[in-house]
């Protein structure tokens, strides 16, 4: 059940049109139109009856629908394209952390190596120098 109202909307017609085709048709409808606080309700035999022949007006309600389906997926398009950048600009940003951590272990690991050459370094000297004292000790003790 549908009124002429809805009908004319969803059909891209003039309530004119709708009248002209109900007298037209008035025989065959008699039994499927009815009248309710003075709004005319067509049932589904009599909306089939009347509806539009030209294409253009019985797609149009595909069209709108296509065209709100388009609508909805432009937006997430967008909604997605906004993600794809954010994302990548993570990653860039994370990217640019490992660098830095990569520098860092660099420059951390030749410090390490200095140090450790230098322990070496300190070790050999202390060595040498626990030698001359021995010596210097052997030597004070062989004169007495």
């Amino acid at each position: 059940m549908i009124t002429v109202k809805a009908f004319c909307q969803k059909y891209n017609v003039t309530h004119q049109t709708v009248y002209t085709k109900i007298k037209r048709k008035q025989k065959a409808l008699k039994e499927h139109i009815f009248q309710k606080d003075n709004i005319l309700i067509l049932d589904e035999y009599a909306e089939n009856l009347l509806k539009p022949c030209r294409p253009e007006a019985e797609f149009q309600e595909k069209i709108q629908f296509l065209e709100i389906q388009l609508a909805e997926k432009n937006k997430k398009i967008e909604n997605l394209t906004e993600e794809v950048n954010y994302k990548k600009n993570k990653i860039s940003q994370l990217e640019r952390e490992i660098e830095n951590a990569k520098n860092e272990i660099f420059q951390l690991s030749e410090k390490l190596k200095n140090f450790e050459k230098q322990e070496i370094i300190t070790a050999d000297n202390n060595a040498e120098k626990k030698k001359n004292v021995f010596s210097k000790l052997g030597g004070i003790i062989a004169k007495k």
